[in-house]
């Protein structure tokens, strides 16, 4: 018996079917539940993108989201953009609408299945950069900061444990300044929130105090901590 889709009223025997309607029509319906665009905030000067957009969605225990959030711990709600992170961007937004496949940053298209026959198909995504500048750049040229690493001890040590602190701070936040003294090195760190994870995952014991430096305009207390390490 020949089936006939009841949306085009084109028949099986010219083209395969899903259920009750042909593949054109099963795609055509589920291209309206597909976001067509994905927004993204994007800093014009570093290129980083807003964590916010993955993060709000972290309960999605997928791989990719892991990756990313993992990521983002070290950093202050602003992370590089890449192809990888533009992906899971991308793909977060096809799993929310409740559609698995994966996205090829390169020709802005997603490819997923669909049916139990895995019928593969391709749809154009269009990335829509919201483009600003982020709160790392913004602060980064006033002398911001909100914590200071001092880092003691026999200086040629110093200076090999302040490169490399250096190195993985720099990544997802910013240092407006490096003092050298007598005693040893100070590290002037933009964001403090990832500081004593960072030193925990470095092995670094650490003695960490707050001082008072002022009040925002809504009256609130800004601290900034001092931490200090022995090498």
């Amino acid at each position: 018996m020949i089936r006939i889709c009841p949306r085009c009223g084109k028949s099986d025997d010219k083209i395969s079917f899903v259920g009750e309607f042909c593949i054109d029509c099963t795609l055509e319906k589920k291209k309206e539940k597909m976001p067509s665009e994905v927004e993204v905030e994007l800093c014009v000067k570093c290129e980083r993108v807003r964590s916010g957009l993955i993060n709000a969605r972290k309960s999605q225990k997928s791989p990719q989201s892991q990756r990313y959030n993992n990521r983002v711990r070290g950093g202050e709600k602003w992370i590089k953009l890449d192809n990888k992170i533009l992906k899971e961007i991308v793909w977060l937004e096809f799993k929310k609408k409740g559609f698995s496949g994966k996205f090829d940053a390169k020709n802005n298209t997603w490819h997923g299945t669909f049916g139990e026959e895995a019928v593969p198909y391709s749809v154009p995504v269009q990335i829509k950069y919201n483009k600003q500048v982020c709160q790392i750049c913004s602060r980064s040229t006033s002398g911001y900061f909100e914590a200071i690493i001092q880092v003691r001890g026999e200086m040629e040590k110093v200076k090999r444990v302040c490169a490399k602190l250096k190195k993985r701070i720099g990544k997802n936040n910013f240092l407006p300044k490096t003092v050298e003294k007598k005693e040893g090195i100070d590290i002037y760190v933009g964001f403090k929130k990832s500081i004593p994870e960072i030193l925990n995952d470095e092995g670094y014991k650490f003695v960490r105090t707050v001082t008072l430096s002022g009040e925002r305009r809504d009256t609130k207390r800004l601290y900034r901590d001092t931490f200090l390490i022995r090498v």
